[in-house]
């Protein structure tokens, strides 16, 4: 029942709504259209009478007889009923005139009213709490200024202001005829709307009735009964819903029917489904206990794996370290005695000695390799940023290479992009990146070859790029150059030396530095080794951002 008031209502009051409002927005733009005409008419009429005083009080200005000339054009402006009061000042300011009707207050400030200018000019001013319109202007008139003026022989007169006449209106009677106004729209508007109430509760009733019944069909079909009894109602939309309604309720009977019937197959069939559960749930047990038991193991050899592999690193630096201290002297003493300090040796016994020497710092270097790669791995690689200039970096390499080039016949090209360019990093572990690769570069170049070194600075990042006209890496083979002791030519009669050590500590260092590495090479046409180091370290370049950002290109283009 209180849906059915609360529908009846909401249909009321819309039916309502969409009467009354238009009434009340077309009753208000009436009346405020009204204002507006009335206001427009009084400013006419107020600078219509102005005009007329201006034209008529010259004489006044010009005798200051004020009681002949101006005082009858004050009267007669004042018999018209909006006009408050007439003010007549002369051009030094002073007042000449003034008659004006009101309170004592409204009067002085009204008298004592400045206008501003002494052209032409009408508005609205506050007098004594009251809003009142305004018309000032200049009283016009010429005076001879000359022998030439009075026997016409200058032809344009000059035209001076005598003074000035403001004329106040009280918007007093349009007020009283818009409250006249007002009171009757609301009588017409109390009168429409209580006609309209009367048919928006027989519009409304008519319209709720057929619904209210339906709702009612909706309850009685919650219950139980899918044979509501409801009459046919005289509107089309509503009689199509009625029947839909009775033929929805039939099928939901014979869906119920069914229901009925399919609940006692699904009992059974969970009868059997709870066995089955059982049954599953046992297995799965059994299986979450032997993936379980799996996972340990997997934990247990992880676990040896790391321990192995930290073993492997403290044994190769162990051993390193250990290596090193004997190499050293046999390199130390070779050098002694290449330098001839102990005594004389001849030319055979230099020649075998040189070979010691370059044998052992080959060996060295291996070592060293070795060791680094163990710390890289260990994670006791240290660090040390500072800002390093480019240019002397470039220098120095190009210094160092020159008598290893040399052998070859090769040369060793600079391009650095950016002049001042300066890199924020470790300035060791990037001069051994790129000896390493220009290394790599000088043996795996025929002779006579070039070799390049780019440097360039891209949004983020810095790019330093090695380029040789060496064999060049097949591309399957791409993938396997930065591993740990992976030599592409792994047979006991390559051409080339070294532990394959080289390219895996480059790109191991270049992603201490939180930077990438990366190759593009040709077969039979060489390689260009890229490292992308970020301006900021502790912002680490992923691949994806240097190959979006670059491209895929080096320094060198």
């Amino acid at each position: 029942m209180k849906m059915r008031h609360s529908y009846f209502r909401s249909m009321l009051v819309r039916l309502l709504l969409l009467a009354g409002i238009p009434s009340l927005v077309f009753s208000t733009l009436f009346i405020l259209d009204e204002y507006r005409s009335g206001e427009v008419h009084l400013e006419q009429m107020s600078r219509q009478i102005h005009a007329n005083i201006v034209q008529s009080s010259k004489e006044g200005f010009l005798t200051e007889r004020v009681r002949t000339y101006l005082a009858p054009l004050a009267e007669s402006a004042l018999l018209n009923p909006e006009m408050q009061g007439v003010l007549f000042k002369r051009s030094d300011g002073s007042v000449l005139l003034w008659q004006g009707r009101g309170d004592r207050a409204v009067q002085d400030e009204m008298k004592a009213f400045r206008p501003p200018g002494h052209e032409l000019v009408q508005g609205k001013a506050d007098i004594a709490g009251r809003t009142l319109f305004f018309v000032s202007g200049p009283v016009m008139a010429w005076r001879m200024k000359g022998a030439a003026e009075l026997f016409g022989l200058e032809k344009k007169r000059s035209d001076v202001a005598l003074g000035t006449v403001t004329l106040f209106a009280t918007p007093d009677g349009l007020m009283r005829a818009l409250r006249a106004r007002i009171l009757q729209s609301l009588a017409v508007i109390l009168v429409f709307l209580l006609a309209v109430s009367v048919v928006a509760y027989f519009m409304a009733r008519r319209i709720t009735r057929p619904v209210e019944e339906l709702i009612e069909g909706f309850r009685r079909l919650e219950k139980g009964d899918y044979s509501p009894d409801l009459s046919d109602p005289s509107q089309y939309e509503l009689a199509l819903l009625v029947d839909q309604f009775k033929q929805t309720a039939s099928r939901l009977e014979a869906l119920m029917r069914e229901k009925d019937s399919y609940s006692q197959q699904l009992l059974a069939t969970a009868q059997e489904l709870a066995d089955l559960n059982e049954t599953l749930e046992q297995k799965i047990v059994e299986r979450t206990q032997s993936l379980e038991n799996a996972n340990e193991m997997l934990e247990l050899s992880n676990r040896r794996i790391q321990e192995a592999d930290r073993l492997k690193s403290e044994f190769l630096a162990n051993m390193s370290h250990e290596l090193r201290t004997p190499l050293n002297a046999v390199i130390g003493f070779s050098e002694l005695l290449l330098e001839k300090i102990p005594g004389p040796v001849t030319p055979d016994q230099e020649q075998c000695l040189q070979d010691i020497l370059s044998a052992g710092q080959h060996l060295l270097m291996l070592i060293n390799e070795i060791l680094d790669l163990s710390k890289v791995e260990a994670g006791k690689m240290p660090l040390s940023y500072s800002i390093l200039d480019v240019g002397s970096l470039a220098a120095e390499i190009q210094t160092l290479f020159k008598p290893i080039l040399e052998k070859k016949d090769q040369e060793l090209l600079v391009d650095i992009r950016q002049a001042r360019h300066k890199v924020y990093t470790d300035p060791h572990k990037l001069k051994q990146v790129l000896i390493n690769l220009l290394s790599n570069a000088h043996k795996f170049s025929p002779v006579g070859s070039r070799i390049w070194l780019g440097i360039d600075r891209r949004p983020g990042h810095h790019v330093f790029s090695v380029t040789d006209e060496g064999v060049g890496i097949p591309e399957e083979k791409q993938k396997l150059v930065f591993e740990a002791f992976r030599q592409l030519d792994g047979t006991t009669s390559r051409s080339q030396e070294g532990t394959g050590l080289g390219l895996t500590l480059c790109q191991r260092f270049t992603e201490l530095l939180g930077g990438v590495i990366t190759l593009r090479s040709t077969v039979g046409r060489g390689s260009t080794f890229t490292v992308y180091l970020p301006e900021e370290p502790e912002k680490a370049l992923a691949p994806s951002d240097v190959l979006v950002a670059d491209d895929g290109k080096g320094a060198c283009g």
